[in-house]
């Protein structure tokens, strides 16, 4: 029970309690309306009668930055008991100077707690406090120099006789993983993109894992990732339908790029593949950083013949680095470029072939198409072909 004022003024706000139930405020209407809500502390003018507002018991779910040095935590939620939530992305943009935002964990040293990543359902038992962890850079890009090479030739001895000179160039050095993807998507969302919805892996379980590539990503797709993931990060988007930014994979019209803009974009194939191969410093491997397939990638073929994947995806960064430091080229998802290009004999400054295609090979796929001279798949560009949905994005950028 509480007791009347025999005060004119009430400094601190009384809390009762009542089972099941939690106490959201008093106002001075019965209904309860946001704008009639008491703030303490209250001076009381004349006689008034207080109305406590109760809800079903509610959780509260609160973000908290641990250690950011900019941007902002996420919204503090209600949740009704037995309900669920869906834990949120880094939706405002947290950073910390040489890490980067990985999960939220119910403890600070992410060790002693229990651990959610984004997107992931929850049914609170209690109020929580959600502390952002940090870990290894997974948007981190690598700078490659430019330089010539024999594109499809993986002795780089001008057997092809196609000579090809490059500019440098950005490139990342992970595949793009779903929690990337998801807090993009979740900002695009928000402002005014239209793309479809990736998947975490391939197999069922996937999904609960952490730092796996996303995929399910059509070509169209990617380009519409790509220019939301330049908008949220500062920089001018590439793909353009006219004059009009690309922001909605449903447009119609011919899709462009604009190469002097600073923004992301996906490599051309000749830039995928001069990277694979180690950029300027070639080392005449079969595979991107290696001539044993095992110590650089993931494959399967339907059995444990020739596979070292069952099937499943697998954490990005997880085998040898080329001699770039890039991850996973040769096998872990199909990577989209932004073009396929079909060169004869001669030399040939930064060409570009017509879009669309994927190189590399992926742990859900046959051995033998992890070879750097593979000229790789062509999925359907407008659709979920079975191809596409097991490509991924490895994020490009003009060298800044």
């Amino acid at each position: 029970e509480i007791p009347s004022a025999t005060s004119a003024y009430i400094e601190s706000e009384p809390i009762p309690t009542k089972a099941d139930k939690t106490f959201m405020g008093w106002y001075t209407v019965p209904e309860c309306n946001d704008e009639y809500k008491v703030e303490f502390p209250y001076t009381v003018t004349s006689d008034v009668i207080l109305y406590a507002k109760w809800v079903a018991q509610m959780w509260t779910i609160t973000y908290n930055s641990n250690g950011a040095t900019s941007g902002t935590v996420p919204e503090q939620i209600f949740v009704e008991k037995g309900k669920s939530f869906t834990v949120s992305a880094n939706t405002g943009k947290l950073t910390k100077p040489g890490y980067a935002f990985t999960k939220w964990s119910t403890s600070s040293d992410g060790q002693s707690g229990s651990s959610y990543s984004v997107g992931q359902t929850v049914f609170p038992s209690k109020n929580l406090t959600l502390y952002a962890q940090w870990g290894k850079d997974y948007a981190e890009m690598v700078d490659v120099a430019g330089g010539t090479f024999y594109f499809g030739d993986n002795t780089s001895d001008g057997t092809t006789d196609v000579k090809v000179t490059l500019d440098s160039f950005r490139i990342a050095k992970y595949e793009l993983t779903y929690e990337l993807w998801l807090e993009v998507y979740t900002w695009a969302k928000e402002n005014g993109y239209v793309l479809l919805s990736a998947k975490k892996g391939y197999a069922e379980n996937d999904k609960y894992k952490s730092f796996v590539p996303a995929t399910n990503i059509s070509w169209k797709d990617a380009c519409v990732w790509l220019n939301a993931y330049s908008e949220y990060k500062g920089f001018e988007p590439v793909y353009y339908i006219g004059s009009s930014v690309f922001r909605d994979v449903n447009s119609s019209g011919t899709l462009g790029m604009n190469t002097t803009k600073n923004g992301f974009r996906l490599p051309t194939e000749c830039e995928w593949e001069y990277a694979a191969k180690g950029g300027p410093e070639q080392k005449n491997y079969m595979y991107a950083g290696s001539n044993v397939l095992d110590d650089v990638a993931w494959y399967y073929w339907g059995n444990s013949y020739n596979s070292n994947s069952n099937g499943k995806a697998q954490p990005v960064g997880t085998k040898k680095a080329n001699t770039l430091g890039l991850y996973d080229m040769t096998g872990l998802s199909f990577e989209w470029c932004l073009d396929k290009v079909n060169l004869s004999s001669g030399e040939y400054n930064n060409p570009y072939g017509s879009f669309s295609h994927c190189r590399g090979g992926t742990c859900y796929s046959y051995y033998n198409k992890s070879s750097l001279y593979v000229y790789g798949e062509s999925p359907n560009e407008f659709g979920y072909s079975n191809d596409s949905k097991i490509c991924t994005i490895r994020v490009a950028q003009n060298a800044q």
